[in-house]
């Protein structure tokens, strides 16, 4: 699907649901305020938040079609999980004053004057909210539009407390508890929960996060199709929004190979992951000495201390200069971040005390990359 169309059927879901939600919040207020009803109130204020939710996500899908300019060199994309962001946000904000004012209702009740025309309405709304969930899931994921997505996990959700708030008004009048107000109380933790949970999914990509692992695999299988490549890692992969991806990442290659050739076999694996994966990728190459058994003494030990660690940490980058006396070490230890308790500085002198077995006089540099 090309961007002109993916941006006509998010404009026409968009407006879709403007118009629904403003009409469903002029219906739920009227009926609220004249059953003196929290709940249905805090309800109709649900939906104004939604009417603002799809005039935000009609703004995030026009601005996230306009084509890459100066400023904005890898386009605009990025501008739907903003759009996410907000309509989390709004959530929020509602879900903050409904605690309130539920409170408020439960140290200060008053009785419900909820007619049974009133109630019959409440009732067709869910059947609107939830067609309005097809709708937006069905074109959510066909023209794969991460915010439509988000309006009909609110739409569902908007369903489930239309029903809780008929619920109390129906029981409200054969028992003594103010359900109405218990029940605007559970829908603001509803509310809240489900607001916090939106503001994390959205702003990790605005924050920056790792590529998925279906996506690493991809990339390393690319580059491992050339013979030469001897090793894949450091692969880094920025989101910009809708399938456009910037990144980079690191190859081992013989230190044999002809500058000619490094750069040849770097150009093709870019150029494959742009024309395969749709990936902005740059190819950093670095060189490898190929059956130096001294080299390959030392990162034998090197991987037996990180065996012994328990930890699920690798190496790469291993360059022994032998022209240096006495001879120097570099390389990078890869360390997830949910094995950061170990200190680097342990690990560092670790390294070090065994390399040190093997040759004594050797000058190590340990990088340590969190990842």
């Amino acid at each position: 699907m090309d961007s002109l169309e993916r941006r006509r059927i998010g404009e026409k879901a968009s407006i879709t649901g403007i118009l629904c939600n403003l009409a469903l919040f002029v219906l739920k207020l009227v009926i609220g305020s004249a059953g003196h009803s929290l709940s249905v109130v805090a309800d109709a204020f649900n939906n104004m938040t939604d009417f603002v939710s799809s005039f935000v996500s009609l703004v995030s899908v026009q601005l996230s079609g306009k084509p890459a300019d100066r400023e904005h060199p890898f386009g605009h994309g990025r501008t739907e999980y903003i759009a996410g962001f907000l309509v989390a946000l709004l959530i929020l904000i509602v879900g903050v004053n409904l605690l309130r004012s539920s409170v408020e209702r439960l140290l200060s009740p008053s009785p419900l004057q909820m007619s049974t025309l009133g109630i019959l309405l409440l009732s067709a709304t869910i059947l609107i909210k939830f067609v309005l969930f097809l709708y937006f899931r069905t074109t959510g994921l066909r023209a794969d539009l991460p915010v439509l997505l988000l309006s009909s996990k609110d739409a569902l959700f908007d369903c489930l407390t239309t029903l809780i708030t008929i619920c109390a008004m129906v029981f409200s009048r054969y028992v003594s508890v103010n359900l109405d107000a218990w029940a605007a109380l559970a829908l603001s933790c509803l509310i809240l929960i489900t607001s916090v949970r939106q503001i994390r999914s959205t702003a990790t990509p605005l924050l920056g996060s790792q590529p998925t692992q279906e996506m690493t695999t991809a990339l390393t299988e690319l580059a491992s199709s050339h013979p030469q490549v001897l090793d894949v890692h450091d692969v880094l992969l920025h989101d910009y929004g809708y399938h456009l991806y910037v990144g980079s990442m690191h190859i081992s290659l013989p230190e044999s190979l002809s500058f000619h050739d490094v750069h040849a076999i770097a150009d093709a694996i870019e150029h494959e992951a742009m024309d395969n994966l749709g990936i902005q990728l740059v190819v950093h190459a670095d060189p490898v000495a190929v059956n130096d058994p001294l080299r390959d003494d030392l990162m034998r030990a090197a991987q037996a201390v990180l065996s012994s660690c328990g930890n699920d940490l690798s190496i790469h980058d291993f360059q022994l200069d032998h022209t240096c006396v006495p001879a120097h070490l570099s390389f990078d230890v890869q360390m997830p971040y949910a094995d950061s308790a170990l200190p680097e500085e342990d690990l560092r002198r670790l390294l070090t005390d065994a390399l040190h077995e093997k040759m004594p006089s050797l000058v190590c540099q340990i990088h340590i990359d969190h990842v």
